[in-house]
């Protein structure tokens, strides 16, 4: 799912197994019948083709927006890429998307995350009722929110979420830019208990999984020290986690640059999912 510019967006990604004889969903349709079905898209590609193979691997990536964004029909080309690789997209809007009325997206006010992350989950009990989804390989890539969504999902719900991708992620939203993060959570001060449940740094010791954070090393909206926080506290919980920064990049990678990054992203996924 994109959100503002290329920083929100959280894909989750789900090799799946298809098998012989199912009968598949027509290309991006869902049952009309689920809750979410206004909500959620589906893009099932083969490379080369937009048939399925019977003996291809298919991956999922569900996208989550943060509260000003909407990101069904935003995937952008490298999800599409992904598709024609022999991956699943997948993409929600949660509550706090925007053109669902003020009480749609109100609801994260001063606990972002809590909302967002049970509608995700909403999503993954939809994606198993699926015959050709192999829920036991589910990835989740995601940049700003989506990193924050990302590092949320990987370490709220480790059982679910076999791999992830969070570039420039935040960590506590207290050492988020004022503009943003008081928008939404009010200041620290006023709001406490919200700041320390969503914060993400006494949850390092959940993590399961194989965890990719990605940040550059000026990032003047998500401070380099949202990472490298999460880094260490993963580092006392003993729990392994990868890590690379993009040298003179701000809160995205851009120009040049982004081809390394999509493919670094890509390949990630490919050794662990």
């Amino acid at each position: 799912m994109r959100l503002i510019g290329c920083t929100g967006l959280l894909a989750l990604l789900l090799p799946s197994s298809v098998f012989a004889g199912t009968t598949l969903p027509k290309q991006n349709v869902v049952a009309t019948a689920h809750p979410l079905a206004t909500q959620a898209g589906i893009q099932a590609f083969k490379q080369g083709g937009n048939a399925f193979d019977a003996a291809a691997t298919v991956a999922l990536t569900i996208g989550v927006a943060e509260p000003v964004g909407s990101g069904i029909g935003g995937g952008g080309f490298f999800l599409q890429y992904l598709a024609t690789q022999g991956y699943v997209v997948f993409t929600l809007d949660n509550h706090g998307s925007a053109n669902r009325g003020f009480a749609f997206e109100s609801i994260v006010h001063r606990q972002l995350g809590k909302a967002e992350m049970k509608d995700q989950m909403k999503g993954i009990e939809f994606l198993k009722t699926l015959s050709y989804v192999d829920t036991n390989r589910i990835g989740v890539n995601g940049w700003s929110f989506g990193g924050f969504m990302t590092t949320s999902l990987m370490t709220n719900f480790p059982k679910t979420f076999k791999v992830g991708v969070a570039g420039g992620p935040v960590i506590d939203w207290s050492y988020y830019e004022v503009m943003y993060g008081e928008r939404y959570m009010d200041m620290p001060q006023e709001n406490p208990e919200g700041y320390s449940k969503t914060s993400l740094l006494d949850k390092a010791g959940n993590l399961e999984g194989h965890l990719l954070l990605i940040h550059g090393t000026v990032d003047p909206t998500v401070v380099w020290q949202n990472s490298l926080m999460f880094i260490n506290k993963c580092v006392k919980a003993g729990k392994q986690i990868d890590y690379f920064v993009y040298p003179g990049h701000e809160h995205n990678v851009r120009g040049y640059d982004r081809l390394h990054l999509d493919t670094k992203i890509f390949n990630y996924f490919q050794d662990y999912l």
